[in-house]
């Protein structure tokens, strides 16, 4: 049952995350050119960016008076400017799926920008008609197959949330189903695995890093041999994406949970942070990026720089505010962003739909509320395990907030899917709590299975009317217009 269970659940996200691959429009993702920029230059030159390349952009940014913004940059960041300096792993694999298309690189746009788009933003900030979808054009072809490319990754995050939850229940409970079902279906989700992100990679491997922690606590392996394992997943969240950064404090947290002995303890902790740090380094020598992996950690102590976003400045064209009301503003807005806000973070989600995550997530909440005390809902989780969930979600805030203490993003709700797993695990229990205290109460409800699916379906239903409502039907009518 829970294997079926699982083919049930990741076919459903692979069909959903290919529609939103097909239907939202090429390059109407954040930094979804540059990203593929970063790619060609691996296919045609097979090499990283250099700091002459980043001078060049420098110079290039400097003669176009609406940097970042104007239609020359995001043309030429499809090819010949490199504005995502980001970990090179995520490149290596999307550069196997553009050479499938173009083996020797793109020597230009593969979309042009459109000239008027701050004019015109509803209509995105790249020329489309409404037969996009319908064609099979070289370049489009190129940016679907990578586009792919991060389906499948974010279809490898998702199983990581059923191993995860089978290991905090047991294989018997619908748990696994419930939280999976829940993972795949956040709207946010199926739009950034959907597009060409680095982001998506960094899903995967924290997924699965913290699959192996839990494991560890179930059963606690030698020290030696769980400090190895555990730096090489440091290792490679440091290649996927800055974000996995909060994996290295929950080392910590995993030595404390497993061994009662401080010797063991020091010898995982100092052991994994070795690791990952040799091994970081030797990639970083290899791909000739040393010097700008390490400064990317630099950002732990000095924070992200921005003259233009931050908690002291502007927000939505209102003075920023030392109050509770603006607070509730900011906090209300990464809620809603963590639900979606797609294009260029400019296409919000649809309210109805919002309305209905709102109520499911007050629920889960008045779940947990009620089964405080209730031993029948403890058994569903060995506690220890509990500590790895909350753990991360925890280091994973304080990381955020450390690294972009100068740096405030409306729409950063999106960070947040990489601890994603945890997230719908607690989402889950929730839930699942509530229909615990309804079942005693009350004779003749659903079973916990047939609960489960219908939070499931419910969570299908609304991904499809996000990707209707505010991605088909508002680029439709957009360009309706527009020549084609």
């Amino acid at each position: 049952m829970r294997r079926r269970d699982l083919a049930i659940v990741l076919l459903l996200y692979g069909v959903t995350a290919t529609a939103w691959a097909w239907f939202n429009p090429v390059f109407e993702a954040p930094d979804e050119p540059f990203h593929v920029g970063t790619v060609n230059l691996l296919v045609r030159e097979h090499r990283f960016p250099t700091k002459a390349d980043i001078e060049a952009t420098v110079a290039f940014l400097c003669a176009h008076a609406d940097l970042p913004h104007s239609p020359p940059v995001f043309e030429a960041g499809q090819w010949r400017i490199f504005l995502q300096l980001q970990p090179p792993l995520y490149y290596l694999l999307e550069a196997v799926a553009l050479a499938v298309v173009y083996p020797s690189g793109i020597s230009g746009p593969l979309v042009q920008a459109q000239p008027d788009y701050y004019l015109h933003r509803e209509r995105g900030y790249f020329q489309h008609d409404r037969r996009e979808p319908w064609q099979w054009t070289r370049p489009l072809a190129a940016i679907r197959l990578m586009r792919g490319v991060s389906v499948l990754l974010g279809g490898l995050a998702v199983l990581a949330t059923f191993q995860m939850a089978c290991l905090l229940v047991g294989p018997d409970s619908t748990i696994p189903l419930l939280a999976t079902g829940i993972h795949a279906m956040v709207p946010m989700y199926t739009f950034m695995t959907a597009s060409v992100n680095n982001d998506v990679l960094a899903y995967a491997v924290s997924g699965w890093t913290l699959c192996l922690m839990m494991t560890m606590v179930k059963q606690p392996w030698p020290p030696g041999r769980a400090a190895l394992a555990i730096g090489a997943c440091l290792s490679l969240g440091w290649a996927s994406k800055t974000t996995t950064l909060y994996l290295w404090p929950l080392t910590v947290v995993l030595a404390m949970v497993c061994y009662p002995r401080w010797v063991d303890r020091m010898r995982v902790v100092a052991g994994a942070m070795a690791m990952g740090l040799a091994l970081r380094v030797l990639f970083s020598a290899a791909t000739g990026r040393i010097g700008h992996d390490l400064g990317q950690y630099r950002l732990v102590f000095v924070g992200m720089p921005s003259p233009w976003l931050s908690l002291q400045s502007p927000f939505l064209a209102s003075a920023a505010e030392q109050t509770l009301g603006y607070a509730g503003k900011v906090l209300r807005m990464l809620a809603e962003s963590f639900w979606g806000s797609f294009g260029w973070c400019q296409v919000p989600i649809d309210r109805q739909a919002l309305a209905g995550y709102s109520i499911l997530a007050g629920l889960s909440l008045a779940g947990w509320i009620g089964c405080r005390g209730d031993q029948s809902a403890v058994r569903l989780h060995d506690r220890r395990v509990l500590v790895i969930l909350i753990g991360a979600i925890t280091a994973f805030l304080g990381c955020l907030a450390m690294v972009y203490h100068r740096l405030y993003i409306p729409q950063g709700g999106r960070y947040l899917l990489t601890v994603a797993s945890p997230i719908a695990l607690v989402f889950a229990l929730g839930l699942l709590g509530l229909w615990s205290s309804i079942s005693r109460r009350v004779t003749g409800v659903v079973t916990e299975r047939q609960f489960a699916w219908t939070i499931v379906a419910i969570m299908v239903g609304l991904n499809w009317w996000v990707l209707w409502r505010s991605i088909i039907c508002p680029y439709a009518i957009a360009w309706s217009g527009t020549p084609s």
